[in-house]
């Protein structure tokens, strides 16, 4: 929106996870490409030279919301219990391996990011003040001062509008992955959702595990 100048939700065509490479080089410049991938993953030439936005968000929200996820996935046999699915995100075991390894890396090469092309997010930033974001992001990417397009981006792109307005091809995606479920890629978006899911025990568990495989990194996180 803040490239185009506009408020039009832009086609969803995908991740760069799942794209070949020649699609890619017909898409015109500046290309918009998102990703899931930890940095190792990636062309080393992307933390050299395009403009990245790493958006982090809290890992007890993210397993919670992976875990509804995959339910409605028509491709996977998936039917884990809460119970499991959370070890298996604990241990790594999904697809892009351990949270804890993927938000260290992206760390480290934004602390040793020199040309300053890397801008870290956080999701629940981003819910607590969006229209900040949206100036962070467009100050990031060079964009001229607009108010007026700044105010109307961060309304269009709240999660409720979101969840209502979402008229792109990502509905024809849904209907190619998903088991009956309408607009499933919107589910709550909530900060603190995971308190619907953890028990006591599974809570100290994690945060156990999340001070000793966190330790010395300067990030924080908003869990409720």
């Amino acid at each position: 929106m803040l490239l185009q100048g506009t408020t039009d939700f832009a086609p969803l065509f995908g991740f760069l996870d799942t794209l070949l490479p020649e699609f890619l080089d017909r898409l015109p410049s500046p290309r918009v490409i998102c990703s899931h991938f930890p940095l190792e993953f990636l062309p080393p030439e992307v933390a050299r030279k395009a403009k990245v936005i790493c958006v982090f968000r809290n890992p007890k929200d993210i397993a919670v919301s992976l875990h509804n996820f995959n339910s409605h996935i028509n491709f996977l046999d998936y039917n884990a219990k809460w119970e499991d699915y959370l070890r298996q995100f604990i241990d790594g075991n999904v697809p892009c391996g351990t949270w804890f390894n993927h938000v260290r890396g992206w760390e480290k090469v934004i602390e040793d990011n020199k040309v300053k092309n890397i801008m870290s997010l956080k999701y629940e930033d981003m819910k607590h003040n969006l229209y900040d974001t949206v100036v962070e992001i467009a100050n990031f990417l060079g964009i001229e001062e607009n108010v007026k397009l700044f105010s109307d981006i961060a309304k269009k792109c709240d999660f409720k509008i979101q969840h209502k307005e979402r008229t792109t091809n990502v509905h024809e995606l849904i209907a190619k992955i998903n088991k009956n479920t309408p607009n499933f890629l919107y589910r709550k978006g909530e900060i603190g959702d995971w308190k619907n899911y953890f028990t006591v025990a599974q809570n100290e568990e994690f945060d156990r595990i999340y001070a000793e495989r966190m330790k010395g990194s300067k990030l924080t996180f908003d869990f409720s």
